[in-house]
C-alpha cells in the first residue's frame, strides 16, 4: 500500500516514533527499580527451606535493576 502514498506520505510514514518524554522515563525506572527491591526483600525474607530459589530472586532482581537503568537512559 505504501507505493501508492506522495513521497511527502511515505516519507512521515517511516519516521522514527517520537521519544518518551522525561516523566514516563522516570516513573518507569522508578517502577522497576522498585520491582527490584521488593525480589531483593523476598530473597531476604524467606525461609531457607522455601521453594523459591534465591538464585531465581537473584536474577529477578538484577533483571529488573538493569531494565531501570536501560529505561531511564535509552
Amino acid at each position: 500500500m505504501s507505493k501508492f502514498l506522495s513521497p511527502a506520505a511515505r516519507s512521515k510514514d517511516t519516521a522514527a516514533p517520537p521519544e518518551d518524554c522525561l516523566e514516563c522515563k522516570l516513573i518507569g525506572s522508578g517502577t522497576m527499580l522498585a520491582l527490584s527491591g521488593y525480589f531483593v526483600y523476598l530473597n531476604n525474607t524467606a525461609p531457607k527451606n522455601s521453594p523459591m530459589s534465591p538464585r531465581f530472586n537473584t536474577f529477578l532482581a538484577a533483571g529488573f535493576a538493569a531494565a531501570a537503568v536501560v529505561r531511564l537512559l535509552a
